[in-house]
């Protein structure tokens, strides 16, 4: 009786957190069945498996920007037209956002996962104040703020604790029924219990009485055994390594390579998260620890904050700006403020912290003064720079003949990667006011190309001269399937074995192994070689793909998908003494026609 009770209310609560955040549980399972969709469904789809990655984790953002305007609406009893308005701005923003990252590349690279990463932390911090931003409700917003510290990690602990225990089932019933269940399955598992689990049993802790912040509560004690006990011993440690390392620096007299940045920035935030969380227990004055932690810290991170300047201005004024280096001394300001605040006043105000990083996050991700406009500007000005440097420009423009009388191997190397960056960007057009009419028209047929990556070479190559090595890999992969649901009929009587496998081409399998030699396709099966004449059958299926009407003109992706029956993926031996029957196979073709095998998933008949 207890366990169904239990069950019940369990569910109950589920129920009410879903109806009081309809939006932030909608996002949280739209993430999950995109995420679900990219893993499993994506064969159905023509689209890009990477915009399926964009539109989940639009919706992971999703979830805290619709929790924060959730919250803003039950504080101020909004009424539920303006709930419907801001539920429509929150689509609005996301859709804008989603449509304003770069599409041209073929692959998903850290700078995405930046472009999100920072939109959710910017509306996370949107939440951390919604409620109480005014001096007068400083100990409801420090109380609300501890009450959502607290309840993420126990949301978190319990999904971990539920994903830990069904995967550990799943990895029994395949070792105990001799059964496999695909690594895919165990990720729509971390997903399911880490972003829609997680969620609404967040959402389901939340007080339906927000206004009980404003009165005083006594201080949880697992905070501050956690701050004391686990959080200040850690940065401790940190500060020591960190504090040796600026003193081999001063000793050397060299400056810090740029990578340094990152683990000081860490150090810098950690510590700044711990004195907000920690600073209401200052005023015990049996927590020495804390006392001498909360007035001295920012004192000791001033040297370290030099050196996060000095490794990055370095960085900067020897490749130009990008994202992460805007970002760290975005960062890096930010901690010099908060650490002069400190400082300078008696009484801090911690509502300060997350307002003010909220602003500077929001106003260097948007404009032309924001992280990614004004990268791509630094970048294209350290173009001009060395180009000008070389005396390759002439009346502003430049000089084509001249650049392929004198370029070397580290100019090109330079050239190379700052267009590269452009181009990934999207902001190849920067480089339009050095160029001749004729080069200007290269990068247009970019823009208009199918195969982007193959204009793009083009324009290296004819405006810059670089060679092949220093351009893109232009080629297009090609994921052949067969449906679970077709029938294999095929005559095996002249066969004596048979043998399913699964191959990573990059790897040999024990003595099984699979290669391509120009057009024929060799499969080392133990000692013996058998060669199928298999591409010139394939290049037909390909080509009849591309004639559909409704795929003539499919954009240069990171897919094609092409369904084919059985009888299309057989093919047998030359010597006729062995027939390979396909289920999946991916292969890359590149532009000067090498075919470069990946995976493959087959019957082999011998």
């Amino acid at each position: 009786m207890f366990l169904i009770e239990y069950i019940k209310n369990s569910l109950s609560k589920v129920a009410n957190a879903a109806g009081r955040f309809p939006l932030v549980t909608l996002s949280a399972v739209l993430s999950f069945v995109l995420i679900v969709i990219y893993f499993h469904f994506y064969l159905h789809f023509e689209i890009s498996r990477r915009q399926w990655v964009f539109m989940a984790f639009e919706c992971l953002v999703g979830i805290s920007m619709f929790l924060a305007f959730a919250l803003f609406a039950e504080k101020h009893k909004v009424d539920l037209g303006k709930r419907i308005g801001l539920g429509l701005m929150g689509l609005c923003i996301l859709s804008l956002h989603y449509y304003a990252i770069p599409n041209w590349a073929i692959s998903i690279d850290s700078t995405s996962f930046l472009r999100f990463l920072t939109f959710w932390i910017i509306f996370s911090l949107l939440v951390s104040f919604i409620l109480f931003y005014k001096e007068s409700e400083k100990l409801a917003f420090w109380q609300f703020n501890q009450y959502l510290f607290i309840q993420f990690f126990l949301s978190t602990a319990f999904s971990l604790a539920l994903f830990v225990g069904i995967a550990s089932s799943f990895y029994a019933i395949e070792n105990i029924f001799d059964i496999t269940i695909e690594g895919a399955y165990y990720t729509d598992l971390a997903a399911f219990f880490g972003i829609v689990i997680n969620t609404l049993f967040f959402s389901a802790s939340l007080p339906s009485n927000l206004n009980s912040f404003t009165e005083p509560q006594s201080f949880r004690q697992p905070l501050r055994l956690f701050i004391q006990y686990v959080l200040l011993p850690v940065l401790l440690i940190y500060y020591v390594i960190l504090i040796i390392y600026f003193g081999k620096i001063v000793l050397s007299g060299v400056l810090p390579n740029g990578w340094v940045a990152l683990p000081l920035l860490l150090f810098s935030m950690l510590g700044s998260l711990t004195f907000f969380l920690a600073y209401p227990f200052s005023y015990d004055e049996e927590r020495t620890s804390i006392r001498f932690f909360i007035r001295y810290f920012f004192y000791f991170l001033l040297p370290l904050l030099s050196l996060i300047f000095a490794a990055l201005i370095t960085r900067v004024g020897d490749y130009g700006f990008t994202e992460y280096r805007y970002l760290g001394l975005l960062l890096g300001f930010w901690l010099v403020t908060i650490s002069l605040y400190t400082i300078l006043r008696k009484k801090v105000s911690l509502v300060v912290f997350p307002i003010s990083l909220f602003l500077l996050l929001f106003l260097g991700s948007v404009g032309p003064w924001g992280m990614y406009q004004f990268s791509a500007r630094s970048q294209y000005n350290r173009l001009c720079k060395m180009l000008t440097h070389e005396g390759l420009i002439q009346d502003k423009v430049l000089d084509v003949e001249r650049l392929q009388a004198r370029i070397t191997d580290s100019l090109s190397t330079e050239i190379g990667a700052i267009n590269t960056y452009l181009f990934y960007r999207e902001k190849i057009h920067l480089v339009y006011p050095i160029l001749a009419e004729k080069e200007k028209k290269r990068i247009d047929s970019i823009k208009n190309s199918d195969n982007k990556i193959r204009s793009f070479n083009a324009f290296l190559s004819n405006t810059f001269s670089l060679p092949q090595s220093q351009q893109l890999a232009d080629y297009r992969r090609y994921h052949f399937y067969t449906s679970p649901t077709d029938s294999l009929q095929l005559d095996i009587t002249q066969y004596q074995s048979f043998e399913k496998i699964d191959l990573d081409n990059t790897e040999a399998q024990e003595s099984v192994t699979m290669f391509l030699l120009q057009d024929t396709l060799k499969f080392v099966y133990h000692k013996d070689t058998f060669s199928y004449q298999m591409f010139p059958h394939i290049d037909s299926i390909t080509a009849y793909y591309f004639a559909q009407p409704d795929l003539a003109n499919l954009p240069f992706d990171e897919y094609v998908n092409i369904q084919a029956n059985y009888q299309n993926l057989s093919f047998k031996s030359q010597d006729k003494k062995s027939e390979i029957v396909f289920k999946e196979l991916l292969f890359k073709k590149n532009s000067d026609a090498t075919t470069i095998l990946e995976t493959a998933s087959f019957y082999f008949f011998k």
